[in-house]
């Protein structure tokens, strides 16, 4: 039909619409899978500022260990997520973990580790490195990249100063 001299505007028609009706009968039932499939995902900032009472990291985190969260640090593609009570693996980047709990509750102190405000014990100076020493006796290094945060903070307030070991 499609080659010979004379079309007809009839014949075409009736082609389109064949061609129409087995594609749509074909295709209707990927678009039925495919949006039962879709579910949708909230983002980090609209379900931390939409959401009452704790972060929804804190959420991630098992009711056995509490929610006196110390640091978390960084293990592969998982945040060990450290409180007074143990620790808990979650799958999940560091970055988003620290945005989900947002500014007031801690800081970045280096590329792998973010500590609590309420952790730190003292800031250990040994020369040119910083550590920070937590409640429970755990040290944490700070990288030079996060040092003008904590000073900022006013942690290095309360820096003390080390001999060299």
């Amino acid at each position: 039909m499609l080659f010979r001299s004379a079309p007809d505007t009839l014949r075409w028609l009736e082609l389109y619409g064949s061609v129409t009706l087995l594609v749509a009968f074909i295709s209707f039932p990927f678009f039925l899978f495919a949006r039962g499939a879709r579910a949708p995902m909230p983002s980090a900032a609209t379900d931390a500022t939409t959401t009452p009472g704790p972060s929804s990291f804190l959420r991630r985190i098992p009711e056995r260990l509490g929610t006196n969260l110390l640091y978390l640090a960084t293990e592969d593609h998982y945040v060990r997520a450290v409180t007074d009570r143990g620790s808990h693996l979650i799958l999940y980047r560091l970055s988003d973990a620290v945005a989900e709990l947002g500014p007031a509750a801690g800081l970045q102190v280096h590329r792998s580790y973010w500590v609590a405000n309420g952790a730190v014990a003292s800031v250990v100076r040994d020369g040119h490195r910083l550590t920070i020493v937590l409640n429970n006796g755990e040290r944490i290094p700070v990288s030079r990249t996060y040092r003008g945060a904590l000073d900022r903070a006013g942690w290095l307030s309360r820096s003390n100063t080390a001999g060299r070991s």
